[in-house]
């Protein structure tokens, strides 16, 4: 008991003791540099800013940025940011010292900005035109064009600039491109101009790939003729009577050939069935010639854009699996034969040979102007055409070799 009591009044006799103590302050130097204002948050474009400090002693200032720029007169730093080019935003320490103490301050600079509608333009019509495109930047701007017949003009204030083009006169639609630049950036935008009537509508050659009697790939062709508007265009086939509902988008320029289209009645001389003609009712169907795969369904279907050929000097338009058929491709139309006008299902498929009139193996749509007297029809006054005209570079009808060699390929696997 004794030995406890000790230790409690030893305890109190140190805390008596520290409590005590504040007689004794220990030193805290006061410093000689503190700051008193800053201006360092900087546009893309640059400028200049400044630090304030207070001291009574020389003032330094130093940074490791090459960005920045740093002169000090008394207890002022002046800052200066070069242009900042690049869309990140940067930072740099800027390190001040004065009477043997330091300190640090940060200074911010945005990158740069270049926004505008950078949307494809479709002028649907052949006439002059003009568009005014409001644009917002942090460094200057240059907006020049890439074609003849696109004219761009930048506003005194250069919030927006216009673009102006000319009568299209060329006799086709026609692509040009216009490009936004501001400092290391750069858009480019792609200009379309056409007439529906003039420049879409017409005589076209529907030609694909195909096997002959003998298992070789050959090229095939059909006479087409596109007619009706934009809303209710119409796929004709004049050689062979039949013709069917397509769809086309006018701000992309794109056709749309589906599955399941009435497209009219065929006399067939080949039927085993009878030894008779027997009338056919044909239906627009999409074969997947690789897979093996036939369907009619609406859903499915091929499309592609109309473009010009500079080189060879016509419009064509070439025809792709449009995506709805899952794991299969549409890389095949197919005039199908089905025994009903109404209905086409599995149920109304023609079975026995031949079961369709005509196929085609990535088809295309190649503008069409025969001469006085050119003979439209195949061998022996047939309406499928297998002579076709050979174009400038040799290929009969496909535009792009590239793509060409890709389908003569794929055709070649279909048919080991």
């Amino acid at each position: 008991m004794k030995k406890i009591l000790s230790i409690i009044v030893l305890l109190a006799g140190v805390i008596s003791f520290t409590s005590c103590s504040d007689s004794d302050s220990s030193y805290s130097p006061v410093s000689t540099l503190t700051l008193a204002s800053s201006d360092l948050l900087f546009e893309s474009a640059g400028g200049t800013g400044s630090i304030v400090v207070n001291t009574s002693a020389a003032l330094t200032a130093e940074t490791s940025s090459q960005w920045l720029t740093l002169s000090v007169s008394g207890n002022t730093v002046s800052v200066a940011a070069q242009t900042n080019e690049t869309v990140d935003g940067r930072s740099a320490k800027i390190v001040l010292r004065a009477g043997g103490d330091t300190t640090s301050v940060v200074a911010t600079q945005k990158g740069m900005f270049l926004d505008f509608d950078n949307s494809p333009i479709v002028l649907t019509g052949n006439g002059a035109a003009s568009h005014e495109i409001a644009v917002s930047h942090s460094l200057p701007i240059q907006v020049k064009s890439l074609s003849d017949w696109i004219t761009p003009s930048v506003n005194s204030d250069s919030t927006a600039f216009v673009l102006s083009f000319a009568a299209n006169t060329s006799g086709h639609l026609r692509k040009g491109y216009y490009v936004v630049k501001s400092a290391n950036m750069a858009d480019t935008v792609v200009v379309t101009q056409y007439d529906f009537a003039e420049n879409i509508l017409g005589t076209y050659l529907f030609a694909g790939l195909r096997f002959n009697d003998q298992g070789k790939v050959v090229q095939g062709a059909l006479l087409s003729t596109l007619k009706g508007t934009p809303d209710a265009m119409v796929l004709e086939f004049p050689n062979i009577g039949l013709s069917m509902p397509v769809e086309f988008d006018a701000e992309t320029l794109t056709i749309r050939l589906s599955g399941g289209k009435y497209m009219g009645t065929f006399d067939d001389y080949f039927s085993e069935e009878s030894d008779s003609v027997v009338t056919r009712y044909v239906w627009s169907s999409m074969w997947d010639i690789i897979n093996g795969q036939l369907t009619w369904a609406e859903k499915v279907g091929m499309a592609g854009a109309f473009n010009y050929s500079e080189d060879q000097g016509v419009t064509y338009c070439n025809l792709e699996d449009d995506g709805n058929w899952g794991t299969y491709e549409a890389n095949t139309f197919r005039f199908q034969y089905f025994t009903s006008a109404t209905n086409a299902e599995a149920t109304t498929m023609v079975q026995t040979k031949p079961n369709y009139v005509y196929y085609l193996i990535y088809p295309q749509f190649v503008e069409y102007n025969p001469p006085a007297g050119a003979k439209l029809l195949g061998k022996n006054k047939q309406p499928f055409i297998t002579d076709l005209p050979q174009w400038k570079s040799g290929v009969p009808f496909y535009l792009d070799p590239k793509a060409a060699a890709l389908a003569l390929g794929n055709v070649r696997k279909a048919s080991k």
